[in-house]
């Protein structure tokens, strides 16, 4: 072995409570290195989520009007297609009491 191993070696076994302290350290800053890497691409994907989200909201609020305009026109419609029919029928009596074809 080396002499910087030997060395290292003694010191270890000298003071072992601060070498243990230095080894969890070092293996705590390595799971939090790994643990950071594997966040970070779900944290990108929950703000691209977030993102969408929040595009679909702004668009909804455009729409809402929309809609209740629509819903409106359709009502308009339904009673002047009501309202031809009406005619058709009261032309149809008419032409039955005038004996028309």
């Amino acid at each position: 072995m080396s002499e910087t191993i030997k060395s290292v070696m003694q010191e270890i076994k000298v003071r072992p409570l601060d070498w243990g302290l230095r080894l969890i350290t070092v293996v705590i800053l390595g799971l939090s290195t790994y643990i950071t890497l594997r966040l970070i691409p779900i944290y990108q994907n929950l703000s691209s989520l977030e993102f969408r989200v929040l595009a679909i909201e702004s668009r909804n609020e455009n729409v809402d009007p929309l809609v209740t305009r629509f819903i409106q026109l359709e009502e308009r419609d339904n009673a002047l297609i009501e309202d031809v029919d009406e005619i058709k029928i009261d032309i149809r009596d008419i032409k039955n009491f005038l004996n028309i074809r």
